[in-house]
């Protein structure tokens, strides 16, 4: 058994012999407890078809209908496989945390004296931006667009069908980053961060398009930010 993704304080997907396996964090009142559903065929499909967002969708499902309570109607209830693969569950888990995969290590690259001090912010977005995509992927794109006024992002791996979820804390990073840029003088309206693993490592690249100087700046309507008075 081994963990394929993981969303913090809400589930696990693990795998074995090809069936998948949501360990979702449960609780209700003072007791806490996790409940191991293994995704039947329509299941697969859904999470096959939308992604992380069906995976968080279902965990609290599971969590809200209460299976383990008496007097519930919960749809899982008997589903629960937590007594049969809890020490395999455990194991596969503490062999992914032993990896690195629940805090990575990033390799920064060289960067010009312009970006230095933009590392930190950058790092950050790498971190969260692996958070947010499945266990599967070994490499991604995330991509914002912003012309002064409205922000546009996508996290992406063309060579996997398996879907990433961009979190509220992702979204927030990429505005904290063009926000800082922005205020030290340097608007762009592209950012591409790919990151990638080699050996066990991540580590990234980022590329940054700005605006033809040719081409006439356009008043953008006041942003989310209050950036002018």
């Amino acid at each position: 058994m081994k963990v394929l993704d993981h969303e913090p304080q809400s589930w696990f997907l693990l795998e074995e012999n090809g069936a998948l396996y949501l360990d979702a964090n449960c609780n209700h009142s003072f007791t806490g407890y996790d409940f191991l559903l293994e995704l039947d065929a329509k299941e697969t499909a859904k999470f096959r078809s939308e992604g992380r967002a069906y995976l968080s969708w279902l965990a609290q499902d599971i969590h809200y209908s209460a299976p383990i309570v008496a007097a519930s109607n919960s749809q899982y209830k008997g589903r629960d496989r937590s007594a049969e693969y809890s020490e395999r569950v455990t194991a596969a888990v503490n062999e992914w945390r032993q990896a690195g995969n629940a805090n990575p290590t990033i390799q920064e690259p060289p960067l010009s004296d312009r970006f230095d001090r933009y590392a930190p912010r950058l790092i950050a977005l790498v971190k969260e931006s692996i958070t947010c995509s499945p266990g599967t992927w070994n490499a991604g794109f995330l991509t914002i667009d912003c012309d002064g006024s409205y922000m546009n992002y996508s996290l992406k791996n063309s060579a996997s069908e398996d879907k990433a979820q961009i979190s509220g804390e992702l979204r927030q990073l990429c505005e904290d980053l063009y926000v800082e840029m922005r205020q030290s003088g340097d608007w762009w309206v592209k950012a591409v961060l790919h990151f990638f693993q080699v050996d066990g490592t991540w580590s990234y690249k980022v590329d940054f398009t700005y605006q033809d100087k040719a081409t006439p700046r356009q008043n953008p309507a006041k942003p989310w930010w209050k950036f002018w008075n």
